[in-house]
Order: structure tokens, then C-alpha cells, then sequence
């Protein structure tokens, strides 16, 4: 028996959609970001968190050279603020690693 096809499961997926703990399944929302600034990042608890000037637009529904519509939210960025990211995300990574325990071996 595959577990997606067990009662209980579906019982479960039924009742996390029912309290909003999981998303329905629909049409994905896609979307333009244009990041304009990093204004700060830090981490915490596994996670990088950053503060950023960006413009947020809905996507137009557009189709690829072979007639197909893949659904997919684009990332805008300069080289100077792709830079800064990269940096930036170094350093965060850099944290997380000084964390990690070291081996005894």
C-alpha cells in the first residue's frame, strides 16, 4: 500500500489544509522582484534573514518558445547588488559555520 493512498493520511493532509498549516493545491502565483537594496542581514536558528528594498509586481502569464507556460518567480538584481548578496550570504555562512562543532578526528 503507498503511504499517499493510506486513509490516515489523507485524513491528516485534509485537516492541515482545513486549519491553513498547509497550502491548497492551486494555480502558483508568480511573480517580478526586483531587488533594489540589502539593507541588513543576520542569522538565527538555522535560517538568514535579510532587510531589502525590492518592487514586487505579478508576473504576465507568458509563454516559452515551445508553447508551454512553467510557472516561475524571477529575481531581479544588479551585478553591484548581486555582489553585495554574495557577500553578504558568505559572511552569514561563515557564522553558521563557526557553530557547527568541530571534528575530533
Amino acid at each position: 500500500m503507498r503511504v499517499a493512498a493510506h486513509p490516515a493520511f489523507r485524513h491528516c493532509a485534509r485537516a492541515l489544509c482545513a486549519a491553513r498549516l498547509v497550502p491548497t493545491i492551486g494555480p502558483m502565483k508568480t511573480y517580478d522582484i526586483e531587488l533594489l537594496r540589502v539593507k541588513s542581514m543576520h542569522q538565527g536558528h538555522g535560517l538568514v534573514y535579510m532587510r531589502l528594498d525590492a518592487t514586487v509586481q505579478p508576473q504576465p502569464k507568458q509563454r516559452d518558445d515551445d508553447g508551454t507556460q512553467e510557472p516561475s518567480t524571477v529575481l531581479k538584481l544588479t551585478e553591484e547588488n548581486a555582489r553585495v548578496l554574495l557577500l553578504l550570504l558568505k559572511q552569514q555562512l561563515s557564522e553558521f559555520d563557526k557553530k557547527k562543532p568541530k571534528s575530533r578526528f
